[in-house]
């Protein structure tokens, strides 16, 4: 279950119990942490660690260096990252060690009383494709403020070729997410009924998911992974949905009878300006 507030929630207290203490992996009532506890961990790793008495649930939060990764709540005492129950397929997207992740889990008794809590504990994905931590803070976007807009990201030839001629002035706006907070970045363009949308998102989670796209299928070649796909309703409408490294892009036409293959072409300029 991912939980916004309980994650942030989590996170707090894991570092104010963890702060000092030699190793994070076991808490003071006796809660421990069983895997992962390395650094090589694989981006989709199992969560483990052991039961404790009293204990009604358990609350586990992973955090990466620009926020939360993913939450969860259940009475189990191991989950896959995403909470999926065997490995992820190929290409689906979905929640990954990044460079700085970290995660705790609390011990939780019937009242809801938090009884003890263990981490935060580091891992990395490891690999040769695992960039260094200190590299991805200098190069990689911090905050949603620090995106460019992506207005200046695109192609015009790109747009008009969406409306079929000269397209309508560029608005760009930041996304909201939870709590008000700055999620992305966004452009858009709309005459009529008919309008385009370029996203930028500082966090993947953000992007929509395969669940709610029904004509959507991976797209090879483009960033990390990508999804997308043509609705057959109306007067047509198209989304791209891209995972690049920690962002996420998202590009959709609505009333257009646009293509997906116009999109990747969108897609290939937007990608490039984000290096």
């Amino acid at each position: 279950m991912r939980r916004f507030s309980l994650l942030i929630a989590l996170a707090l207290i894991a570092a104010a119990c963890g702060a000092g203490d030699d190793d994070p992996t076991v808490g003071e009532a006796g809660l421990e942490a069983v895997a992962p506890l390395e650094a090589d961990v694989g981006s989709v790793p199992r969560f483990e660690w052991k039961s404790i008495d009293g204990a009604a649930s358990y609350q586990l939060a992973v955090l990466g260096p620009n926020g939360p990764i993913w939450a969860w709540e259940g009475e189990d005492t191991s989950v896959n990252l995403g909470g999926l129950s065997g490995e992820r397929p190929e290409l689906m997207p979905g929640p990954v060690v990044v460079p700085g992740t970290s995660w705790s889990v609390a011990a939780i008794d019937s009242s809801g009383r938090v009884i003890d809590v263990v981490g935060p504990i580091k891992i990395s994905a490891g690999g040769p494709s695992d960039p260094d931590p200190d590299e991805s803070a200098a190069t990689a976007p911090r905050t949603a403020e620090e995106l460019p807009d992506p207005c200046t990201l695109v192609e015009q030839d790109d747009v008009d070729d969406l409306f079929g001629g000269p397209s309508p002035t560029p608005k760009s706006r930041n996304v909201t997410g939870p709590g008000d907070s700055v999620a992305g970045r966004s452009c858009s363009w709309s005459r009529g009924f008919a309008a385009a949308n370029v996203s930028v998102y500082i966090e993947t989670r953000f992007l929509t998911p395969m669940d709610i796209c029904d004509f959507c299928e991976p797209i090879e070649g483009l960033g990390t992974e990508a999804w997308g796909g043509e609705s057959d309703l109306g007067s047509g409408g198209a989304l791209l949905a891209i995972v690049q490294g920690e962002l996420g892009i998202q590009l959709r036409a609505d009333g257009l009878g646009a293509t997906v293959e116009q999109l990747q072409q969108m897609a290939t300029t937007v990608l490039a300006g984000l290096g």
